[in-house]
């Protein structure tokens, strides 16, 4: 049954929207809701008022941004205001009233002219009687049931996608796409602002599926592990990928997940998922950039092969990753990035220039391979190869851990021994490496945090600043989701080059991954650096791999304890959001505790 709402609940959502001002840069949006929400619902709302959908333009046919779209979503207009820049118009249809509020304060104060907003009740069928829809998207609606309340009058939504299903052209297709059950049960049951602005219950992929044949609807089922989704893959794809079954790779990833995926039920009830539905099959977007690009003849896809998206990552660092290649084979599949925003195209372009770096070094072969970058439709593009081998997250067996990360640790060396330059470490080598991650707790820090941060600068900068040390090309999040093993253990590739710096410290490197190997085994990411790594309490196997580059890329004590201090801002800079940090309770969490621990041990620095 439904969790009531308290009115208390509903002025609090008021009095959020009436001091909202979309149009100011992200961070002062941030810092509205900050004030007015507790922590998890400023979370849930903060990132769903921020988070692009623009990851779905790949996958509409060539012609459909020429279109009017139709978007029904409990999104808080993101979906619509992610999509409208891509079609002639757009009409959107909120879940809620209040839903419908924000929606509409968002569309006047970002000046987003082609979007309108309607409201779902009787009259909605004379508004849609002459108007041709491309797309539909339905997007974390409720169960479609008889006399479903939705805005302020119920309405039948089997009659409305009849009616809907009849102004979709011939090349139009329909999106219906549901949340995490787990997220869906956390807006549930949160007696809140989250609860106020979430729509109840969830689709079903069987209703959907449903839903879709009865309308004449070819459908691709893209099922969905957090934010990845992939036709091809029934379990997640971020669990399996390529043809091996998990025997075929008996240690990788979590025993539990190993066991789930080899449950064919789960193929009908898993939580996430995106259906596209089509009345025929047609040109993709993203089919379009691979042929007038040349990749498609320069990784060796013949004219008749069918290709298809394998795994689409949505606005994973601001950035939508397409992976792709021809139906019946895996030896030439490619790897596509879309940036969606600005830190999206400076995280591309970064990659796109190791890429270039590494073509020349001596693990070319362990590396992607860049086949093309370019502008598309007003977006940057990359296009690489993807790696043999996959992700090993994890085991029961912790020797096969360690045995894996050495292995992958010793590649990397080799290659910072043989391309970094042992020299001073310049202004400019501190500022991007050290000052730059700084700056990012600095701005969202009340004065007296400042001031100690300020401090702690100075320290670094007299320790590091002038000191010699091996300087060079770094990977930037050196950790086992971005290195991939073959069955045997043995690292096949490093991938995800987006956080590469040309003057880095390559240590950094070493320390990401250990810290996160460490935080993996235990689930405690802060109480791991506290604890273990800043003051270097280690067992000896642990602290082995990360010994050994410190002894080898020539590192004294004192420039080890700095890079051990600078460690924990990189971490926050680069694994958290922004809206994180804006938030009083995380800071006070993940900085200003931290900060103490960090201060006692930097009197060490002398």
């Amino acid at each position: 049954m439904e969790e009531s709402i308290s009115s208390q609940h509903v002025d609090l959502a008021k009095d959020v929207l009436n001091n909202l001002d979309f149009s100011v840069p992200r961070e002062a949006l941030y810092a509205t809701l900050s004030k007015y929400l507790p922590y998890d619902e400023y979370l849930s709302v903060a990132r769903t008022l921020t988070r692009s959908y623009a990851f779905l333009i790949p996958l509409f046919p060539v012609h459909a941004t020429r279109t009017t779209a139709l978007v029904l979503e409990s999104r808080l207009g993101s979906v619509s205001a992610s999509l409208a820049a891509h079609f002639h118009s757009i009409l959107c249809i909120p879940a809620t009233p209040l839903d419908r509020a924000f929606t509409e304060r968002r569309i006047q104060q970002n000046k987003i002219q082609n979007v309108t907003v309607l409201a779902a009740n009787k009259s909605l069928d004379e508004e849609l009687t002459a108007v041709e829809l491309g797309v539909i998207v339905l997007w974390g609606f409720p169960q479609l049931t008889e006399g479903h309340e939705i805005g302020t009058d119920s309405y039948s939504w089997q009659s409305f996608i009849r009616l809907t299903n009849l102004r979709i052209g011939a090349q139009g297709i329909l999106i219906i796409a549901d949340n995490n059950a787990r997220d869906y049960r956390k807006w549930k049951t949160m007696a809140g602002l989250a609860n106020c602005i979430k729509s109840s219950g969830r689709l079903t992929i069987p209703a959907a599926g449903r839903l879709m044949s009865a309308h004449g609807l070819r459908e691709r089922v893209y099922f969905a592990g957090k934010s990845t989704l992939s036709p091809d893959f029934w379990p997640p794809p971020e669990f399996i990928s390529g043809s091996e079954s998990p025997a075929a790779f008996p240690y990788g990833g979590n025993p539990a997940k190993d066991r789930a995926v080899r449950t064919r039920l789960l193929k009908r009830f898993w939580p996430a998922f995106l259906f596209l539905g089509s009345r025929q099959r047609y040109p993709s977007d993203l089919d379009a950039l691979f042929m007038e690009s040349g990749v498609a003849e320069r990784v060796g896809w013949a004219a008749h092969e069918k290709i298809l998206v394998r795994k689409l990552v949505a606005g994973n660092a601001d950035t939508t990753v397409i992976i792709a290649g021809p139906e019946n084979r895996y030896d030439a599949d490619v790897v596509v990035r879309i940036p969606d925003s600005e830190e999206g195209r400076i995280r591309c372009e970064t990659n796109v220039m190791s890429l270039g770096i590494l073509e020349r070094s001596p693990i070319a072969n362990r590396t992607p391979k860049l086949h093309a970058t370019g502008m598309w439709h007003g977006r940057m593009y990359s296009v690489e190869s993807r790696c043999t081998g996959r992700e090993f997250l994890g085991s029961r067996h912790k020797s096969k851990m360690d045995m894996a990360v050495r292995k992958a640790c010793e590649m990397l060396l080799r290659y910072h021994e043989q391309s970094c330059v042992r020299q001073p470490v310049t202004e400019q080598i501190y500022r991007n490496v050290v000052e730059s991650t700084l700056t990012v707790a600095s701005r969202f820090s009340d004065a007296r945090t400042n001031s100690r941060i300020d401090i702690l600068n100075q320290q670094l900068h007299e320790v590091l600043t002038d000191s010699e040390m091996a300087i060079g090309h770094t990977h930037g999040d050196f950790k086992l989701g971005n290195i991939l093993f073959d069955h045997r253990l043995e690292a096949c590739a490093i991938i995800d080059w987006d956080y590469a710096q040309n003057q880095g410290m390559p240590l950094l490197d070493y320390l990401t991954c250990l810290i996160y190997q460490l935080a993996q085994e235990s689930g405690r990411l802060r109480q791991v650096y506290i604890e273990q790594i800043l003051p270097w309490h280690l067992s000896a196997t642990a602290a082995k791999v990360v010994e050994e580059a410190v002894t080898r890329l020539g590192l004294s004590e004192t420039q080890f304890l700095a890079l051990r201090i600078v460690l924990w801002f990189t971490l926050t800079r680069d694994r958290f959001d922004p809206c994180f940090m804006a938030q009083p309770g995380w800071r006070l969490e993940y900085h200003e505790h931290i900060l103490g621990h960090i201060e006692k041990q930097s009197r060490r620095l002398g």
